[in-house]
């Protein structure tokens, strides 16, 4: 049952993280409290055409050890 809620609250997170004016620095912290589970998530994000999404995403992607933000 808790999978399935952080699941459901990493999928509002994207939504949120990808909005204009979105609180990403908290979405991004928000994102490290769930734990590595956020990675294919928040690896969506590496690429996208907002580089302030690609920062925050990136951040936090390295800070739960993906090496893939590395290359962001």
């Amino acid at each position: 049952m808790a999978r399935t809620s952080t699941v459901r609250r990493l999928a509002e997170l994207a939504e949120e993280f990808e909005r204009d004016g979105a609180p990403r620095a908290d979405i991004a912290l928000a994102w490290e409290s769930l734990g590595r589970i956020v990675l294919p998530e928040a690896q969506k994000f590496y690429s996208h055409a907002d580089p302030e999404c690609r920062f925050h995403a990136a951040a936090a992607g390295l800070r739960l050890g993906d090496d893939l933000a590395v290359e962001t």
